[in-house]
């Protein structure tokens, strides 16, 4: 029974990668940008990752997962995979997400969810457009027979025997031809045929990945996956950038890059030499190109703003590259209202941004969020800098220049639960400055001297990788 299932699973991953891979190629021809196809290659993996970790003793949680993908999938690219009926497995799924959002810990944080969701909804808009705009270049007819099509265009480049077209007389010919003493043999001989092809498909799949795109860097470690990043941010968001100073483009170099993310992630950097080197400057050095990519670029020009998605200084797949793409999405649909100068749309990003900050950042995901301060160590000083920081040169901007303030609902009093109003200006420099870095105290009422996280994530990467310089030769024998 679970084998039968783990063939479900598999096939159902099967539809919906291919579906996938057959939208992207239509969004590469229409001409999307970066930022939508690897949300797209985002998603592919994560079929990837059901497909290939499924087996029978996983299998009843993966195959979850799957029907969860495969609705969550539906539902944001619109895509009807085929050989799924859904229906009654979506009405499941919304099901339960309704009652997920009834849970809370009282009235004030169902309120603070339900703002929240609204927030998010009314903001969504902006992916959609943009994603909506390169679909509705060809008609809905055409976009059904493309969803098709690619899928055979993949069975041909990738099988050089016709193997997947004749999958289903395959299927056929034991039951036609013979015995039923030997029907359990044509099963056997499925299930490896059905899982090979997928897998074989999907490992050619990541070969045909832009080298550096989402999706390939998995290994801080592997000199060429560190590059091909650096040289894929660079080519992609900074080398055609017009509006870079003379000081930016002197930081901002493939090579900056490179040592740049090995840094923030907790590795030393290495010279022109290919010797690992570190010492009292190094870490401030690279974190001004740092700030130079993920915040500064971003006003370089107040009547085009752009944003740099951070979390491809990460590793691929991590939680703080997931927890930074959480960000990356509201930070996107800011950056869209602004240019577009829709006050309203800029106003729900910043208030959705507001809730993050709060429920994540200070309360420490106290009501089932994220805490981001459970991230690894090495990783913390990076992760607050990619979600906090590109506020300042953003909404930040345009609340110095509207003067309006964007306010979210919190707790003023932990020892009277009285709730207020609070500005998500006046929460980002408490969060910077460390006014409110011990909610633990706050609740217990009390007082405690700020002591701004940022200083102490770099004070904790400072020392681990003066570490590392020291011990180099003892952990390089050690790796041996």
């Amino acid at each position: 029974m679970k084998n039968e299932l783990v063939k479900e699973t598999q096939s159902m991953c099967e539809s919906m990668y291919k579906s996938l891979v057959a939208y992207r190629t239509t969004l590469k021809e229409n001409g999307a940008t970066n930022r939508i196809l690897n949300e797209v290659n985002s998603d592919i993996w994560k079929v990837k990752r059901i497909h290939n970790g499924v087996n029978v003793d996983n299998v009843e949680e993966y195959h979850t997962q799957a029907v969860e993908l495969h609705s969550y999938l539906n539902d944001k690219y619109e895509l009807v995979v085929p050989g799924l009926e859904e229906p009654e497995r979506v009405e499941t799924h919304a099901e339960e997400t309704s009652v997920d959002d009834e849970k809370g810990v009282g009235a004030g944080a169902v309120a603070l969810g339900l703002v929240g969701a609204t927030l998010l909804t009314g903001i969504a808009i902006h992916t959609g457009l943009e994603a909506k705009k390169v679909r509705s270049e060809k008609p809905e007819t055409e976009t059904v027979e493309e969803t098709e099509t690619p899928v055979r265009v993949i069975t041909r480049a990738e099988d050089e025997q016709p193997t997947e077209t004749e999958k289903p007389t395959e299927t056929e010919k034991p039951t036609e031809t013979e015995t039923p003493t030997e029907t359990e043999k044509p099963t056997e001989t499925e299930t490896p045929t059905e899982t090979e092809t997928p897998t074989e498909t999907q490992e050619e799949e990541v070969v045909q990945l832009v080298a550096g795109e989402y999706g390939t860097f998995f290994d801080i470690n592997d000199p060429e996956q560190v590059h091909a990043r650096a040289q894929y941010i660079f080519d992609n968001y900074f080398a055609n950038n017009p509006t870079l100073t003379a000081q930016q483009k002197r930081l901002i170099t493939v090579e900056n890059l490179e040592n740049t993310i090995r840094i923030m992630n907790g590795t030393l950097p290495i010279n022109e030499q290919g010797y690992e080197f570190f010492d009292g400057m190094t870490l401030n050095e690279y974190t001004d190109v740092l700030c130079e990519v993920v915040i500064n670029v971003n006003s370089n020009d107040t009547n085009h703003y752009t944003y740099f998605p951070a979390y491809l200084l990460f590793a691929d797949g991590t939680e703080e590259s997931d927890f930074v793409r959480s960000y990356s999405v509201i930070y996107d649909k800011l950056i869209y209202a602004l240019n577009e100068h829709d006050d309203e749309q800029v106003q729900d990003a910043i208030a959705c941004l507001g809730f993050k900050f709060y429920n994540e950042w200070y309360l420490q995901g106290m009501y089932g969020d994220t805490n981001p301060h459970l991230f690894r160590t090495d990783l913390m000083y990076l992760t607050f800098i990619s979600t906090i920081e590109p506020y300042n040169t953003t909404a930040r901007e345009w609340h110095l220049s509207e003067q309006t303030p964007v306010c979210i609902e919190a707790c003023l009093d932990y020892n009277t639960g009285e709730k207020g109003l609070i500005s998500v200006n006046d929460l980002v420099v408490a969060l910077e400055t460390g006014a409110w870095n011990n909610v633990g105290a706050k609740l217990g009422g009390m007082d405690v001297e700020p002591n701004p996280w940022l200083a102490e994530y770099y004070d904790a990467l400072n020392q681990q990788l003066s570490w590392k310089y020291d011990h180099r030769q003892t952990l390089n024998l050690n790796n041996n």
